[in-house]
């Protein structure tokens, strides 16, 4: 049996987050060209946008997850930071026009930032103890 940490959670959550926003992206993106289809250009060029912002949110917070669960182990906090700066970044800059895919994305990614961050506060907790 598989034992859950916070790591392991948090990783798993910043993955589907992650996911999640890859997939917002796509339906971005086919909405975009839908509107394109139907002769609003405007609105498929603000919708592709918007896709593209996603995709590159999407990826960072796969990364960022996956650098923080394997490579940064030891530097869970910088982890943890980047990863509630990409929830935020997506809550501030796609805010009027998120989906409910991104919005659970921004959510799951901001909750695997937290738990990354406790694994630190321990050992802070810890090293102020013992002093």
């Amino acid at each position: 049996m598989t034992i859950w940490n916070e790591e392991k959670v948090g990783y798993a959550l910043g993955l589907v987050g992650g996911v999640l926003f890859l997939l917002a992206a796509a339906v971005t993106w086919l909405t975009g060209s839908v509107d394109l289809v139907l002769g609003r250009t405007y609105g498929a060029f603000n919708a592709w946008s918007d896709a593209l912002v996603l995709a590159v949110l999407g990826g960072l917070a796969i990364l960022f997850s996956h650098l923080g669960y394997t490579v940064w182990r030891e530097r869970a906090l910088s982890a943890a930071v980047l990863l509630i700066v990409v929830a935020f970044l997506a809550a501030v800059v796609l805010a009027p026009g998120m989906g409910v895919l991104a919005v659970l994305g921004a959510v799951l990614v901001a909750l695997a930032g937290v738990l990354y961050l406790l694994e630190p506060m321990k050992r802070a907790a810890h090293t102020v103890v013992a002093a």
